[in-house]
């Protein structure tokens, strides 16, 4: 254009002369209305009218720092505190503490001893576990089993074994290993839970024990050492 002239006009006329003389702009303008082809596209996101109000931006930050600040944290901190308490095969940490303990005793466990440690699992104890079921019938329906189950070892005074979750797991697991069938429906079911679960500890425990050979062929465990 002339240097006096409307610049951008100019382009406008250029644009449309363009348009109406060259079939590739003219097919553009045909799909996209707009000559150069498909322009960039925009996405949005809908809203409610009420909250970009200004009206009510008090309302909404306050909103967002609740949200941010309490409520995201609480959630992460109750996330964190319940996954430290399980290793990486979501066994209990206790759990696996105790297996360390009593299995660093001695090189060689007799399979009698090996329940006697299973049994005293913290995935079987109330307190660690919400699913696990204290009733007071088992204080009625437990010693008619101790009678016919002689292995159980009923009056041990070792601690953890004498506790009374140990006690009934460890019957359980007997009267598992025994086909014992006199189990009422609700020690039945403990019973299957106890032995569903069992797998993945046995599981702990001979990594565990494979791993105090390890070290006893490296002469850092006395016990254990080849």
């Amino acid at each position: 254009p002339d240097r006096g002239g409307d610049a951008e006009m100019f382009k406008e006329i250029a644009k449309a002369y363009k348009t109406l003389t060259d079939e590739e702009a003219k097919e553009n303008w045909r799909k996209y209305g707009n000559p150069d082809g498909p322009g960039v596209t925009h996405f949005g996101i809908a809203l409610p009218k009420w909250l970009v109000d200004h009206q009510n931006s008090i309302f909404v930050l306050l909103v967002y720092a609740g949200i941010f600040m309490i409520v995201l944290p609480v959630i992460i901190c109750v996330w964190w505190q319940k996954s430290a308490r399980y290793s990486g095969d979501q066994i209990l940490i206790d759990t696996t503490q105790l297996y360390w303990i009593f299995l660093s005793k001695t090189a060689s466990i007799i399979v009698k001893r090996a329940i006697m440690i299973l049994s005293a699992s913290r995935e079987f104890d109330r307190n660690r576990n919400p699913l696990i079921v204290d009733r007071l019938s088992d204080n009625v329906e437990l010693p008619k089993l101790f009678r016919e189950l002689p292995d159980v070892q009923e009056k041990t005074k070792e601690r953890p074994f004498q506790l009374p979750y140990c006690l009934k797991s460890r019957t359980l697991l007997h009267a598992h290993l025994t086909r014992l069938t006199t189990l009422s429906d609700d020690l039945d079911k403990d019973k299957r839970y106890i032995v569903k679960k069992s797998p993945y500890l046995i599981n702990e425990m001979i990594n565990i024990e494979a791993q105090l050979v390890a070290l006893g062929h490296a002469g850092r465990c006395k016990k254990f050492r080849f």
